[in-house]
Parts: structure tokens; sequence; C-alpha cells
């Protein structure tokens, strides 16, 4: 999918404003004058955001004008005591006291709101309760988000807009589904975000504020102490942090589309950053900032207004420009706001070097022990780590389950995209004692509409394979020689399908670059497939290459093409690698794991290129890698070493 130009105007977000943002995309109905940013726009993808509203709901309405909403409720919770941005909860910190500030009931009888839940170092997080009819105690589901109010649903039930359409407050809203089914639900505005306060820390400081929470939500009256915690994208890595924190009351995690090592899902073996996933989540977020992330931060706002309003202009040039990254200016962000903004969130540099700090503190694989369902589109941004958790957990016996199926990023938010719909069912059984759902993986094939499942991963009966790379062909027996092909940083390869979330995304709609005309691009072909081929488990590239520039990228795509020369991606991967020049380097390039049915006719396009711009940052191939410093790119001259390039994949 790919996501247009949104601007109508544009104002400096003011201190204490909440940012309402508008986009377009092509796979939604809706014109761009009524439809506002939540769910699938929303998720990591603030920077599409273009339209600055105030807290008090402005509306577009269908001829593109502004309306003056009802102005928001006087009950809002006062700002929190200004706490040092030194002082965010680590995992280190001792057991907290977490206690409950004021407390309000809403104009509905199930809706109690909590205006403030203090964290262990006294930042108040806005926080919302949803009650069930009937005198409880509950058991109870935690979501919390950096999305706003009302939520947005998850699941597969529900459209996105599902929730905003029942005319109450946002805070009124909650969530019918869930409480109709018997649950309380606890909804909490994380660190920086809506009405919480504290510094936003980009999800840095999401495992302990979550342990918090839960622990806080046990010792309530309407808690029965059975309690699971919930997300999607952001979310659901604020849920799977706060479950590796190992909270002694959670009994259960479901995450969609969510990733289970995010430093890892956004950075290549060699250390190529997911440089537009990265842009958009974090210039999102800085648009946004008010008065209490400034002042937990101790950052001057003053002094950052200017480059706050050139960043509106600059994240939706680069957002609506994907298809021509040089002319948008991907390949050039040390001359756009980025640079001049980064220290607004210090994170944000962490995320872009792939601090290993910080790396190490994302990766929650292998430190969840409750029962966890995940569910991820193969196509998303962070499909590898959910795998590698589901795999992790399969090694120790662990309860981890995995549902995977056809789609990107945000077409999850599409309830037909789901073949079933797991997740209340899922916590019937770990909540309240219901029957077991899934097998430990289950699955829909790309390009089938049988769900499958099974016990292990690759299912049984599944073999590897290994084919070698000739002169133009993918054949059981090795070529001899090399093969070359120019990389040149100032004509990078635009990306046009894969696993992104501004950038085009999915298998695409014909990708293939050998049809292009680009001479920068070699490719490789098997012969037409005799048989059907169903791609199931993991896939990867070895090659021996050299270069004539001290540090290189190598983009490789392998995609099915049809008898009539239509073509899909089947899946993309990216590695950087730093060398003396001249000298051999062996590179593993990891696709993944994928399900993929491809039929009798069609043949394998392996893809081999030298950018993949702006899924990947651009390298200058000098060496200096750092996408926010100028520097002089060079070209280079990539070879490929046939006699030992191998192409692994794994069928049953």
């Amino acid at each position: 999918m790919s996501y247009g130009r949104a601007v109508e105007g544009l104002a400096r977000p003011n201190r204490g404003v909440r940012t309402v943002l508008v986009m377009t995309t092509n796979h939604l109905p809706e014109p761009l004058s009524t439809l506002r940013l939540r769910g699938a726009g929303r998720r990591l993808l603030a920077s599409a955001a273009v339209v600055v509203l105030s807290l008090g709901a402005v509306a577009c309405s269908s001829d593109g004008e502004s309306t003056q909403a009802e102005p928001a409720p006087t009950t809002a919770p006062t700002t929190a005591p200004a706490v040092p941005a030194s002082s965010a909860p680590t995992a280190d910190t001792a057991t907290p006291t977490t206690t409950a500030a004021t407390s309000a009931t809403a104009t509905t009888d199930d809706v109690e709101v909590v205006q403030r839940v203090a964290m262990r170092d006294g930042v108040e997080l806005a926080t919302y309760v949803y009650l069930p009819a009937g005198t409880g105690p509950f058991p109870t589901l935690v979501l919390r988000t950096p999305y706003g109010l009302p939520l947005t649903p998850i699941g597969g039930y529900q459209d996105d807009d599902a929730l905003e359409e029942t005319g109450l407050p946002d805070e009124e809203v909650g969530w019918p589904l869930v409480t109709d089914a018997g649950f309380a639900l606890v909804v909490q505005e994380t660190r920086g975000t809506g009405a919480s306060g504290g510094a936003n820390a980009l999800l840095t400081t999401e495992g302990p504020d979550g342990y918090d929470t839960i622990e806080w939500v046990a010792d309530q009256s309407w808690s029965n102490g059975r309690i699971g915690i919930m997300g999607d994208s952001a979310a659901g890595v604020a849920a799977a942090l706060a479950a590796a924190e190992q909270p002694p009351s959670l009994d259960a995690l479901y995450t969609q589309n969510a990733s289970h090592s995010l430093i890892d899902d956004l950075t290549s073996p060699g250390g190529a950053v997911r440089i537009e996933s990265i842009v958009a989540f974090t210039g999102g977020q800085m648009l946004e900032l008010g008065d209490e992330h400034y002042d937990a931060s101790g950052v001057d706002e003053a002094a950052f207004e200017g480059p706050i309003e050139r960043l509106g202009g600059d994240l939706e040039t680069l957002v609506g420009g994907v298809d021509d990254p040089v002319g948008a200016g991907w390949a050039q962000l040390d001359r756009t706001a980025l640079s001049d903004v980064a220290p607004l969130i210090p994170a944000f540099e962490q995320f872009l070097t792939a601090d290993p700090g910080v790396r190490d503190r994302m990766d929650t694989i292998g430190d969840i022990e409750v029962p966890v369902l995940a569910v991820s589109m193969w196509h998303d941004v962070f499909a590898r780590s959910s795998f590698e958790a589901a795999l992790d957990a399969q090694e120790r016996g662990a309860d981890f389950r995995l549902l995977a199926m056809p789609g990107s990023h945000y077409e999850i938010d599409d309830p037909e995209n789901w073949p079933v719909t797991p997740m209340l069912d899922f916590f019937r059984e770990t909540l309240m004692d219901g029957e077991r759902t899934l097998d430990r993986f289950t699955w829909q094939a790309i390009g089938s509409t049988e769900l499958e499942s099974s016990s292990v991963w690759p299912p049984t009966g599944s073999d590897s394979e290994a084919f070698r790379l000739g002169d133009g062909t993918i054949a059981a027996t090795a070529g001899s020689g090399s093969v070359s092909f120019i990389s040149d940083p100032t004509d990078p390869i635009a990306t046009n399908a894969g696993m992104s979330l501004v950038a085009l995304s999915g298998p695409g709609e014909n990708p293939s670059l050998a049809t292009t005309g680009r001479t920068d691009v070699v490719w490789f072909d098997s012969e037409p497939l005799t048989d059907p081929l169903r791609l199931r488990g993991p896939l990867e590239l070895v090659v021996d290459v050299t270069a004539d520039a001290p540090s290189i990228d190598v983009s490789a795509r392998l995609l099915a093409v049809d008898a009539d020369g239509s073509s899909r991606l089947i899946r993309s991967a990216h590695v950087r690698s730093a060398a003396p020049v001249g000298s051999n380097r062996q590179l593993t390039i990891p696709f993944g794991d994928i399900a993929h049915d491809i039929g009798v006719g069609s043949v394998l396009r392996l893809e081999l290129a030298g950018s993949d711009l702006p899924a990947w940052s651009l390298n200058p191939q000098t060496g200096d890698t750092d996408p926010l410093r100028s520097t002089t790119p060079i070209a280079a001259s990539i070879s490929v070493d046939l006699a030992t390039a191998e192409l692994r994949i794994t069928r049953s």
C-alpha cells in the first residue's frame, strides 16, 4: 500500500494541544477531507500527520472546512509533577509502590475514569477503566497505547472507525465487545502521550511502566487478579515489553503485527536501518510533543519552534514521495528538519544507530513466561521477530502460539483479511479456563485460502533444498565466473514492494526490476515449475562478493513470475557489509520465514541490487553510514561469485 500526500494545512502544535491527523491511502474509500487518522494510519505513522487541531476536537467536514466541536470535558487531569528524564524507570528499579490518584466516574454506569496512576518514579499516566455488567470482580484486559482515544479495535473483529462513530466523548467509548464478553478493560495512554505525564522515550520505558500498571490492576477491587495484556503495532510492543518484565500478576499476552525485538526488526545484518519506518514513527511523535514532555525532559521548547514547524512539511514530502526517494529527500535526510529536532527525543538517534543498550532493552525473546498469542502478516515489518520468538519458545517448550496470514502492516486492520479471529477465545482460555485455542503454528499461505496448522515449524514433512546460480539462471548446478552490477547512491533503487510501513509494501504489483530497464540490477530465473511449489519455512541466500568500495549494501528480492509475465514479491532482504576494498565478503542474506504457494508454469526470479530506498537507509559507500550526517557518496562495482552462490529454500 502507498500513502499519498495529505496536507490541507499545517500549524505547529501548541503546548498542551492534541494533534489530529489527516492522510489518504490507496485502499481506503474515504476522501481526504473526512478521514481522521485512526488505527492503521495512526499506527507508527503519525508522520503522515499534517493537520493540527486543538484539544477541543476540530473535525474536517466533507468540503474540507474545519468546524469547532464541543470543548473538551472539564475533568481533564491536572499536570503531573515534573520528573527529570534521568528518573525514567529501568528494569533494575526496585519493586514499585503504585497508587491511584483521584478518580472520577464518567456519565455511563460502567465507566470509571481513573485520572492518574503513578508509576514507580512518580510519573502519572492517564488510565481509563471500563467495567462489564455485574458485581465483579472480573478478569481484566489491559491495553496501553500511544495512539490516543478512543482506542482502535484489534483482533479482526471490527473496522478501524467502529468506535469513533458512537457519539460519546472519547474517554467514555471503551470497547463494548470486550466488556460484553465479561472482561474489565483498562486503557492507558503511554508515557509522554495523550494526557499522560513524563517524557516520550519511544517505547524504551514501557516495560517497567507496563509492570507497574499490571500490578496496580491486580490490587483493584473490580479485578479478580487474572490479567491479560494486549496491543498491536507500537501498543503491542509495549505489551510485550511489559510481559518480558514478568509481572507476577500477568496471565497472558496477545500481540498483533508487533515487534518482539524492535531494534533487530529495524536493522539489517551489517547495520542498515529501516529508515522509512523509524522516520515515520519518531518524526510523528515529535510533532505531537506537549507540556508534559518538554517539562519532564528539560528541553527548551522555544529553541525548537522553527525546526518543528519545518518538520511537518518535510515529513509530508518524504512520506508523499516514497516512489521518488531522491526527489523527496530520502537520500539527504541530513538536510531535513529531522537532524535539527533529533535532540527532542534522545532515543531517536539511539534507534538510528541501533544502540546496543536499547537493542537489549527492546528484545523480549526468551523473557516471556506467560501464554502468548501473536498474530503476524507475512509482509509485516515485524514478522521476523514474531517467528523468532515462536521458534525460541518451541525450543524451550513455552506456550507461544503464532497466527500468520497474507498482508502487510496496516492491512491487519481490515476484518476481511482475517481467516479466523482467536483473540477473545485465547483470553477466555487463559483467564476464564476455557478451551484451548489454536495450535502452536497456524497460517494461511500466500496464494491459498486454506488455514493450516502444525505443532512445529517448519511443518512436519518439509525439506530444505539448495539451488545454485548460473549465468542468469537458478538451477541445480553451480555456474562459473562472476557477475557484476553498479551501485550508485545518487540513483538508488526505489522500494516498490516488501516489508515496509510508509513505502510500498506487500507482494506488490509487478515489482520485478528486470523489466524496468535499469542496468544496475542482475537477475536469475529458474526453469518454469513443472510441479506446484509450496514454500513453508525459512529462505536465505549465501553469496561471496567483492567490491571496490569500503562499504556496500546488497538488496536481494525473490519473486514469482507467472507465465503471462506478471510478478509478485515472495520476500526481500538486505545486508550491509564493511570490508577492505577488493577483499572477499561471504554474505548470508536471510529472507525469513514464509508460507507461499506458487503454481505450475511460474518461474522463480532472484534479483540483486545495491539499494532499496526508503525501505532501507542509503549507504554512501564511503564507510560513513550515519543517515543524519552529510557525506559525499561514491559509486561501487559489486561482483558476485557464481561458483559459491546458493539460494536455500524450505518446501513441503
